[in-house]
């Protein structure tokens, strides 16, 4: 089974804005030199849509109680009122960046419902090409590889972006009850070697400005 050498964990205490988490996000791709896992969640009610969305055609799709930010890579709607977040950044020059976006994103996702399956107690897959539908709200349309609970509920869904200095990996997940042990179980899926992680000043610095010279502007956030 393909195993990341090391991966740096990362269980972000801070509830942030969502133009705040997309620019931690960003700031990681661009400067992490080691493979990074990172746990988050969203301070007030917020949605996020692939880069591909004009904001201005979005608020007869999203409710009013939600501010909305873009994120840098592409699928649909999420509502981040009830999920739970991560994101797996991987520097350029990894042996996982040889393989293709949906080899990447099967084996995330099979990681996932791995680990969903061990604490959970009940069985989670993967969809399959015969049950994928089209839309553009997330958890209503189910893509290849994602994952389905014993319901037949779609639980997580992702998207990537490829980049000069790797792939970033943003995942949502529908579930309850789990925490710092739950993501540590899924960064053991992944990787050989965990290394619990805080990031440093340059990335932090990086994010701050992030927000200022993008996820900030008009074209790339909605506030309520």
């Amino acid at each position: 089974m393909l195993k990341l050498k090391q991966l740096r964990l990362w269980v972000d205490p801070l509830p942030r804005s969502g133009t705040e988490n997309m620019a931690w996000d960003e700031a990681l791709l661009e400067l992490t030199d080691c493979p990074v896992l990172r746990f988050y969640g969203w301070e007030g009610c917020w949605a996020s849509v692939g880069i591909r969305f004009d904001l201005e055609a979005l608020p007869q799709e999203i409710g009013p109680e939600f501010s909305v930010v873009k994120r840098i890579t592409g699928g649909g709607i999420v509502y981040h009122d009830r999920d739970a977040t991560f994101t797996l950044i991987v520097p350029e020059g990894d042996e996982l960046g040889s393989l293709g976006t949906r080899h990447v994103y099967e084996w995330v996702h099979g990681a996932l419902a791995r680990v969903l399956t061990l604490f959970k107690g009940a069985p989670h897959r993967l969809v399959g090409a015969q049950e994928t539908l089209d839309g553009d709200a997330c958890f209503q349309a189910p893509a290849l590889h994602d994952v389905r609970n014993e319901l037949g509920e779609k639980v997580a869904g992702g998207a990537q972006r490829r980049a000069k200095t790797g792939f970033m990996h943003q995942g949502s997940l529908i579930t309850k009850g789990v925490g710092e042990d739950f993501w540590l179980q899924l960064a053991r899926e992944l990787s050989e070697e965990v290394v619990v992680w805080q990031p440093d000043q340059k990335i932090a610095s990086r994010a701050i400005e992030l927000v200022a010279r993008r996820y900030e502007l008009p074209e790339w956030s909605r506030r309520v």
